[in-house]
């Protein structure tokens, strides 16, 4: 299982890239996706947390339905479920 301090900085480096999108820096961004992915699957429904907390929860950003989700806790959460 991938340690809390790669998650992290993988999370951040999605996050950067994610910021500006080119087409070498989405490859690079699919390829970190699928990474953490592996380690942390969809679910037999298909829903994946990586992808809900980057697309959905614009990386853990409080909304009018929720709080503020930090990495740390992203992965807390993520750990205790596998």
């Amino acid at each position: 299982m991938i340690n809390k301090e790669r998650f992290i900085k993988n999370m951040n480096l999605l996050h950067f890239l994610y910021l500006f999108m080119d087409y070498e820096s989405d490859q690079m961004f699919a390829k970190i996706i699928r990474l953490l992915k592996n380690e942390f699957p969809a679910d037999e429904n298909g829903f994946s947390e990586i992808e809900h907390y980057v697309f959905d929860k614009n990386f853990g950003k409080p909304t009018s339905e929720s709080e503020l989700e930090s990495i740390e806790e992203l992965y807390e959460r993520l750990t205790k479920s596998h």
